[in-house]
């Protein structure tokens, strides 16, 4: 757990800092890219993101950096996500 805190610090030391609205307010964030994003079977590179401090833990949201790389089909209530090649 350490090590972890450790790299995140290391991380949000080198981020272009900024500042979004969130329905709580104004809250800091940071601009960074992530060398890799997995979801399920999908894995992508260099995928723009924002961290942003008041978002608890381990809470992501899929953002339009890594949505706009797939395709997107919906069934219902079923998602499905394929990686456009």
């Amino acid at each position: 757990a350490q090590q972890e805190d450790d790299r995140r610090r290391e991380i949000l030391d080198k981020a272009q800092r900024g500042a979004v609205t969130t329905a709580s307010g104004h809250v800091r964030s940071y601009n960074v890219v992530l060398d890799n994003v997995k979801v399920g079977d999908i894995s992508l590179n260099l995928v723009e993101a924002v961290i942003i401090d008041s978002m608890p833990g381990d809470t992501a949201l899929l953002g339009n950096s890594f949505l706009s790389r797939l395709e997107m089909k919906r069934e219902g209530t079923v998602l499905t996500l394929t990686k456009n090649y």
